[in-house]
């Protein structure tokens, strides 16, 4: 069964939502243990970076779906929606950015 482009938009939304909830948590749970051992930073310091690559890559992907969606909202509504054009797509988005 073929999802719709709402029901392939919450899952990625989900997930979205999810990393970034995990990258918060790390991020707090590594500001508590530097408050305890500030002489460990070179041991908490790659955790923190990590949970903040982390939400900017969550933002960066909500960015790109919201544009996507936004371009693809008619043509999704005229014909069936196919996650593999979707994923396509965001592909293509990406490989433009790159070459920009």
């Amino acid at each position: 069964m073929k999802k719709t482009p709402e029901e392939v938009y919450s899952e990625l939304l989900k997930n979205v939502e999810e990393d970034r909830e995990r990258a918060k948590t790390a991020y707090e749970l590594t500001l508590d243990e530097l408050g305890r051992k500030v002489s460990d930073m070179s041991q908490v310091g790659p955790v923190m970076v990590k949970a903040i690559e982390t939400l900017i890559k969550s933002n960066e992907q909500l960015v790109k779906l919201t544009a996507i969606l936004a371009n693809k909202k008619e043509a999704a509504e005229e014909e069936e929606f196919n996650p593999a054009d979707f994923l396509k797509s965001i592909n293509e988005a990406e490989e433009k950015k790159k070459a920009s």
